[in-house]
């Protein structure tokens, strides 16, 4: 994935989708589910900007209530912290197919950094677990009830041309946990590179199977974003090499640990029976 003065053909970030097992070194293995802290945290701001090499989004929250990742595969290695959100574009959607028959050729990427760092400057060139990155497959529909992506494509033409930044309304960035698919359990994974990062040696992907829904407005504001000198931002993000060695893949029932998402939802809905209890 290259970004400013970056060649593709230097990066071995991640395979691509569909994802091909052929001449692999493919291992099954059950994992602990994934625990999440804080996705159900308020925002207190957020920017959008086209980097010339990606779209990303930064959100901030309060001290503490950063969203974070914990046990599951790497439960050994800590805790991981968000500190962006990447499109990845593989190539431009074809038009022709019907929705619904065609997956957005892009993935959602959230890029956290372990937390035994203290920022992701500090983890640049480390190759022990440092960064981590969650990426879920986009799935293009007519009608969704998500409405992030909505909100997003809102403000979508003020980013158009590279290194434009918009500052996206609170009131309208939703909660990460109604973002991501409850299903984690179903996932590649396997260490890589990226080059839209700092650390650019040691990257442990997890690609997860079950898509995101978006909306087609979505779909064609995100293919109106150009590169420097007005070429289409996606064109420049197709030639990558796969990285080598093992990929685990599981494919268990298992999930992330629910718990964990909603914290407060949870201690709303106990409140509630609390309160109905002392009433009887």
């Amino acid at each position: 994935l290259p970004t400013s003065g970056v060649k593709a053909s230097d990066c071995m970030g991640k395979h691509l989708r569909p994802f091909k097992e052929h001449g692999l070194n493919i291992q099954h293995r059950h994992f602990r589910p994934f625990a999440l802290d804080n996705f159900d945290a308020e925002p207190t701001s957020a920017q959008m900007l086209n980097s010339e090499g990606s779209l990303i989004i930064r959100i901030n929250y309060e001290d503490g209530n950063q969203p974070t990742v914990y046990d599951g595969p790497l439960a050994e290695h800590g805790n991981y912290t968000l500190e962006q959100i990447f499109w990845f574009w593989f190539e431009k959607s074809d038009p022709k197919y019907d929705l619904g028959d065609i997956k957005f050729p892009a993935e959602l990427h959230l890029l956290l950094y372990n937390t035994n760092y203290e920022d992701i400057r500090e983890s640049n060139g480390v190759q022990n677990y440092a960064l981590m990155v969650l990426t879920f497959p986009f799935k293009v529909v007519s009608e969704t009830d998500l409405k992030f992506f909505d909100h997003i494509a809102q403000h979508l033409p003020l980013v158009r041309s590279s290194f434009r930044y918009v500052y996206l309304p609170t009131d309208t960035i939703p909660l990460l946990a109604e973002v991501l698919n409850k299903n984690l359990s179903q996932f590649y994974s396997y260490h890589g590179s990226t080059c839209y990062s700092m650390n650019t040696k040691d990257v442990v992907w997890f690609d997860f199977i079950s898509p995101i829904e978006v909306g087609v407005d979505f779909v064609q504001q995100v293919e109106y974003l150009e590169h420097k000198g007005g070429t289409p931002l996606i064109k420049k993000l197709v030639t990558q090499r796969p990285p080598q060695g093992i990929v685990y893949k599981s494919f268990g029932s298992r999930g992330v640990s629910q718990s964990r998402i909603c914290v407060r939802t949870l201690i709303l809905n106990i409140a509630i029976l609390v309160k109905m209890w002392v009433y009887m």
